[in-house]
């Protein structure tokens, strides 16, 4: 248990630092991280209700949900950032709204694919050899829909409340805007 801890410790840390390289925030991605908790939450809690339990196996599942969940929250916040910096958008609303519609779209299909390939293992699950896939894809299925509201909801009001801290600290500078003295 203690290795098991430790390892989860490890990842944890590489999970966020990954998350800071890919806002450029310290506060966006400690709440980008707290936001993937909750994407997991579905499939505990689809397991919870089906199986009333949670075994080793079906913890696995999270495991691929954690991933997908990190993987589309550092492209919607990279999304973010590069219609601020790149097309000169200013932050607010707008720019989330904009962001967020054009990654609707992948959070759905990345969603949807993995879905109908652990699909026929829960469908399937009390065929002999299927005790350990079929909990796991439970467990997966669960944790894809909270993991796409999360992303596509939470996320994007996160990013609102701590994604504009990043600019002063950081210094953002287009390459065809001439910087401004600090006397002007």
């Amino acid at each position: 248990q203690q290795r098991l801890l430790v390892t989860g410790l490890i990842a944890l840390i590489g999970i966020f630092l990954l998350l800071q390289a890919a806002a450029r925030s310290w506060s966006m991605a400690l709440a980008a991280l707290f936001a993937l908790p909750a994407s997991v939450a579905g499939g505990v809690v689809a397991a919870s209700l089906v199986n009333g339990s949670l075994s080793v196996a079906a913890l696995f599942g999270l495991l691929p949900v954690l991933g997908i969940a990190a993987r589309n929250s550092i492209m919607l916040i990279s999304r973010y950032q590069n219609i601020e910096i790149e097309e000169g958008k200013p932050f607010g609303a707008e720019l989330v709204l904009r962001g967020s519609r054009e990654r609707v779209a992948p959070t759905i299909m990345t969603a949807l694919t993995t879905a109908l390939a652990v699909l026929p293992f829960v469908i399937t699950g009390n065929i002999p050899g299927q005790e350990i896939v079929a909990p796991m894809g439970l467990v997966i299925l669960g944790g894809l829909v909270t993991s796409t509201i999360v992303n596509l909801f939470a996320l994007p009001a996160l990013y609102l409340r701590f994604g504009a801290s990043r600019e002063p600290e950081l210094g953002f500078q287009r390459a065809d805007v001439p910087a401004v003295a600090a006397d002007d």
